[in-house]
């Protein structure tokens, strides 16, 4: 603390040792500092106080540190502005159980954990909250870190992680879609022929798997050019997008290669009504910016039953259905047998499909 003394000096003759002549001072009030390092050290604190709050205010995490009385002891403009809290709420000395009151009736934490309940409910001054994203009502993503004091106090951080998220989703996004259709990819068609193989050996229902090919897509490609192609391919998605249920996975695998997962329980009679849905809208005339061209589809269905072990091996089943109705005159569809051999569902004089083989 500052110490300031008052020294009253009174008028009184001075002698100067130089000229011997009396010199006279009139009394005045003169304020002298009696411990001088004792106000630089209150400066610098004010100076490291003044910095701290300059800190806090610029920083981009919201943060509020509650003391060990769940009184909030410091926050920022930023924690108001993230959790969008009034200064009636949110201000020094508020308790931690009415800002958490204001939040769960603002619907804050609707199909979340509410770990900030957890603590409160617990008191748990005793046990770091750890860290957990919360998902507002307005949509904002948030980072939520909150690291126990050597006090018995608590420092919470929010962090806005919307962009963040936002940018993982569209990375997970392409990593797993068509970059052409949107549709599904060949790495989440499996994944999901993988998922519903789990599902009908726990629950017992079959579900299908159709494989589709485009009938003369080649010739519309090669005469009027890629760009012409990759529209009939969009046109197309968006057809089977209309004609297939919701809960269905639709993939393009590559170039005119279409396939869906039919989930459960869909069996002999859905999966043979949607393959003449599939092949009835793709063959309606396709305009191509004044140019109308069209295209058939041939699919192949394979059932998947509770028996069934292998994800290749169901969509090779499929694969093999979609070339005996390719052989039997294309624009139609044919099953798979599994009673029959391989040969015996392809009968037709020619070695079994493989990836490498095209039929135009």
């Amino acid at each position: 603390m500052l110490s300031w003394q008052r020294r009253s000096v009174a008028e009184k003759p001075m002698i100067s040792r130089d000229s011997n002549e009396i010199e006279r001072s009139t009394a005045l009030d003169d304020l002298t500092i009696a411990d001088a390092p004792e106000e630089q050290f209150e400066a610098r604190l004010r100076e490291t106080s003044e910095l701290l709050r300059a800190t806090l205010e610029h920083m981009d995490q919201g943060l509020i540190y509650y003391g060990p009385d769940q009184r909030v002891r410091v926050h920022n403009r930023r924690a108001c502005e993230i959790i969008d809290l009034p200064p009636s709420v949110l201000h020094d000395g508020a308790r931690m159980a009415d800002v958490h009151r204001f939040l769960i009736g603002r619907g804050e934490f609707a199909g979340d954990v509410d770990h900030l309940g957890r603590m409160v409910e617990s008191g748990a001054q005793s046990s770091s909250p750890g860290v957990f994203e919360r998902v507002r009502p307005n949509g904002v993503t948030m980072e939520v870190r909150g690291t126990r004091l050597g006090d018995g106090g608590v420092v919470w951080t929010f962090t806005d992680i919307s962009a963040r998220k936002e940018a993982e989703r569209r990375i997970t996004h392409i990593a797993l879609h068509d970059g052409l259709t949107g549709l599904a990819n060949r790495t989440l068609f499996n994944e999901r022929l993988r998922q519903g193989l789990a599902d009908a050996r726990r629950t017992g229902e079959a579900f299908a798997v159709l494989a589709c090919d485009l009938d003369r897509f080649k010739r519309v490609n090669d005469t009027h050019g890629h760009p012409a192609g990759d529209r009939l391919l969009c046109i197309v998605a968006d057809r089977l997008r209309a004609v297939v249920p919701d809960g269905a996975t639709i993939a393009r695998l590559g170039g005119d290669e279409f396939a869906v997962v039919l989930g459960r329980p869909h069996g002999t009679e859905a999966a043979d009504k949607l393959a003449r849905r599939i092949i009835g809208t793709i063959a309606e005339p396709i305009d191509l910016g004044g140019l109308i061209v069209g295209v058939g589809a041939s699919v192949g269905i394979a059932l998947a039953t509770a028996t069934c072990e292998d994800a290749d091996d169901l969509f090779r089943s499929a694969d093999i259905a979609l070339y005996r109705a390719k052989a039997a005159g294309r624009n139609t569809h044919s099953f798979y047998d599994p009673g029959l051999t391989d040969a015996q569902n392809f009968p037709f004089g020619r070695s079994l499909p493989s990836a490498e083989v095209v039929i135009p």
